[in-house]
């Protein structure tokens, strides 16, 4: 992963480590998401790429672990880990992801990631409220 630390990241462009991060997944599945998530908690840009990244992997095989992942990064003590997390779970459109994003809501200390999560937290209520008619 270290390609990543050169690179300027955008949000859903692909970048060399984008692609990288995919790549990954697919070939190792859950014990490349869990390995990635030890890799977050350092903070670093090309971290907050790979925690996008999670959010934009369409594989139902590590879908569980990605997910269980993004929620707990959403307590994290950096903004931009707690954004990333924000960001690929509105990608996700999981609404099994309202109850981690009520807490993290709740601790919120950042008003521009406040208002982002509220964001996140409309979109995955209103997902809940088709699936349930």
């Amino acid at each position: 992963m270290r390609e990543g630390r050169e690179e300027t990241f955008h949000y859903e462009m692909d970048s060399t480590f984008s692609t990288a991060v995919h790549r990954i997944v697919q070939k190792y599945g859950d014990e490349s998401v869990l390995e990635l998530s030890r890799m977050l908690k350092k903070g670093q840009a090309s971290t907050q790429e790979a925690l996008l990244q999670l959010g934009l992997i369409e594989e139902s095989a590590t879908h569980t672990t990605r997910f269980g992942g993004l929620g707990e990064s959403l307590k994290s003590g950096l903004v931009g880990l707690r954004d990333a997390a924000g960001l690929s779970i509105a990608s996700m459109d999981d609404p099994r992801a309202l109850p981690a994003l009520h807490k993290a809501l709740d601790r919120q200390t950042s008003s521009r990631l406040l208002y982002d999560l509220h964001l996140v937290g409309e979109q995955l209520e209103r997902i809940q409220q088709c699936q349930d008619s």
